[in-house]
């Protein structure tokens, strides 16, 4: 007997990639630049603890443990 079923719902139920690129851009701004597709196209699809240090790396920033918390 099946007692639950787990969904990966990001993609499959719910698109949340436009959601996303809206605090990607907000965040590139902050950063003092602007998104790109390539960075987009670099970071789509992976975790977080990669994305973040690519993100800050490719803005110029540190991308250290501490500060990436």
């Amino acid at each position: 007997m099946i007692a639950a079923v787990l969904w990966d719902m990001d993609g499959l139920l719910v698109d949340t990639e436009p959601v996303w690129t809206v605090a990607e851009e907000e965040l590139a701004v902050l950063l003092g630049g602007v998104w790109s597709e390539q960075l987009k196209a670099a970071i789509v699809g992976t975790r977080l603890d990669v994305a973040i240090p690519l993100i800050l790396e490719h803005y110029g920033r540190e991308a250290s443990p501490t500060e990436v918390h």
